[in-house]
C-alpha cells in the first residue's frame, strides 16, 4: 500500500516537473500559452492534493498511530504507578466502572484520606493537572484508533493492515481498562482537593515551627516560660538582622494561608479540620508572646529608624545629583557661549576682509593712468 502511494506522488511530480519545464522554455510573448500551461500545471497540483485526501497518501500511517498509542499509554502507567500503589496500600478499590466511582469516592473516610495524603505524592493542584492531561490524551488516543480501525474495516484492507488493525483493537482494549482508573483518580482529588490542600499546608507549618510548637504546647499557662524559650527559638533561627520583625511577619503570612485553607475546607473533613484549627491557634499563641516581647518593639523602631535614614540618604544623594546636573549644565552654557563667541568673532572678521575687498574693487576700477609727456629733439 504504501509502495503505491509512493508511485501515485512520483507520478504526480513527474507530470508536474514536466509541464514545469515546458513553461521555463515557453516564449514570454506568447502570453496565451503561457496562461494555459500554468492553469494546466495548477490543476494538476491541485487534482494530485485531492487524490492524496481521497486515498489517504497524506494522513497519518498505521505504524505511526500504532507508536504513538503505546507511547501514551506507557506514559500514563509510569506516570501514575506510584499513586495507584498507595491506593492499593490504604485497601482502596479503583473501580473500573463509572456507575460506582461517585459512590466510591464519596464514602472514603478521613482514615484513609490521612494515609493517602501521607503517601507523599505529588503536590495537589500538580497532580489534579497531571491526571487531566493523561485522560485527555487517553481518550484523543481511543478516539483516534477507533476511526482508523473503522476505516480499515469499510475498505477491505489486505494482511498487513489486518494484522495492525488487531494490533489497534488490542490497544483500545487496555486502553478501556486503565482509563477509567485513571477518571476516578482525577474526580477523586478534584472531590477532595480541600482536605489535600489543608493537609499539606498544615504538614508544612508543622515542621516549619517545630521547636516552637513543642514550646507552646508544654508552656500554654505558662507565659513568662513560654516566652523566655520562644525567645531563645527566635534567636536561633538564621536570621541574623532583625530576627523578632522577620519571625513575626513570616507567622502572619503563614497564619493568613492556614487560615483561608481552612474556610475552603469542608466541615465534613471533621479531624482535619480540628487538627488545623489547634495549629492555628497555637500559631497565633506563639505570633502573640513574640509580638509582646520588649526586643520585638525596638527591632521595629530601629527599622523604621533605618529607613528613615535610607530615604534621607537617598534624598541626599538626589540631591548631589541634581546639584551635579546643574553645574554640568552651567559649565555646558558657558562652553556653548564661549564657542558661540568665538563664531562671532570669525563672522565679523569675515564680514570687514569681504567689506575690505570690495572697497579695493572699486578703487581699482576707477584707476586712470598718469599721463606722460614725451619730448622728442631732433639734433642737427
Amino acid at each position: 500500500m504504501v509502495v503505491t502511494q509512493k508511485k501515485h506522488l512520483l507520478s504526480i511530480s513527474m507530470i508536474t516537473l514536466l509541464l514545469t519545464s515546458q513553461i521555463t522554455h515557453t516564449k514570454w510573448s506568447d502570453e496565451t500559452l503561457l496562461g494555459g500551461a500554468l492553469l494546466v500545471v495548477g490543476g494538476t497540483i491541485a487534482a494530485g492534493i485531492g487524490l492524496g485526501v481521497a486515498y489517504g497518501w497524506f494522513e497519518t500511517s498505521n505504524e505511526t498511530i500504532i507508536n504513538n498509542a503505546h507511547d501514551t499509554l506507557a506514559q500514563a502507567q509510569k506516570q501514575h504507578q506510584d499513586l495507584m500503589f498507595c491506593f492499593e496500600n490504604v485497601h482502596v478499590q479503583i473501580p473500573t466502572k463509572l456507575r460506582t466511582q461517585a459512590g466510591t469516592i464519596q464514602s472514603v473516610d478521613e482514615d484513609t484520606l490521612l494515609r493517602l495524603a501521607q503517601c507523599k505524592f505529588q503536590n495537589g493542584h500538580s497532580l489534579i493537572y497531571s491526571l487531566s492531561e493523561s485522560v485527555r490524551h487517553l481518550n484523543d488516543t481511543h478516539k483516534t484508533l477507533n476511526e482508523r480501525i473503522r476505516k480499515l474495516r469499510a475498505k477491505g484492507s489486505d494482511h498487513a493492515d489486518k494484522q495492525q488493525c488487531t494490533e489497534m483493537q488490542e490497544l483500545v482494549v487496555k486502553i478501556d481498562e486503565f482509563l477509567p482508573k485513571i477518571e476516578f483518580l482525577h474526580e477523586f482529588f478534584v472531590y477532595h482537593k480541600d482536605y489535600f490542600t489543608l493537609y499539606e499546608t498544615e504538614i508544612s507549618l508543622r515542621e516549619y515551627y517545630d521547636h516552637e510548637l513543642h514550646i507552646a504546647t508544654h508552656y500554654t499557662t505558662d507565659i513568662s516560660m513560654a516566652s523566655r524559650f520562644l525567645k531563645g527559638a527566635v534567636m536561633a533561627r538564621p536570621v541574623k538582622k532583625y530576627p523578632y520583625k522577620n519571625f513575626v511577619e513570616t507567622i502572619e503570612w503563614d497564619v493568613r494561608n492556614l487560615q483561608d485553607a481552612l474556610k475552603h475546607t469542608s466541615s465534613r473533613y471533621f479531624t482535619r479540620v480540628s487538627s488545623s484549627t489547634n495549629l492555628y491557634n497555637l500559631l497565633i499563641f506563639i505570633k502573640g508572646i513574640v509580638a509582646s516581647d520588649p526586643a520585638y518593639s525596638a527591632e521595629l523602631i530601629a527599622y523604621q529608624k533605618e529607613l528613615i535614614a535610607r530615604e534621607k540618604l537617598a534624598l541626599k544623594e538626589k540631591q548631589l545629583a541634581l546639584q551635579a546636573a546643574q553645574t554640568a549644565a552651567v559649565a555646558k552654557q558657558a562652553r556653548e557661549m564661549q564657542e558661540y563667541n568665538k563664531l562671532k568673532e570669525e563672522e565679523l572678521r569675515l564680514l570687514k576682509k569681504e567689506q575690505r575687498q570690495k572697497a579695493g574693487f572699486f578703487s581699482n576700477f576707477f584707476y586712470e593712468e598718469p599721463k606722460i609727456d614725451v619730448t622728442i629733439r631732433l639734433e642737427s
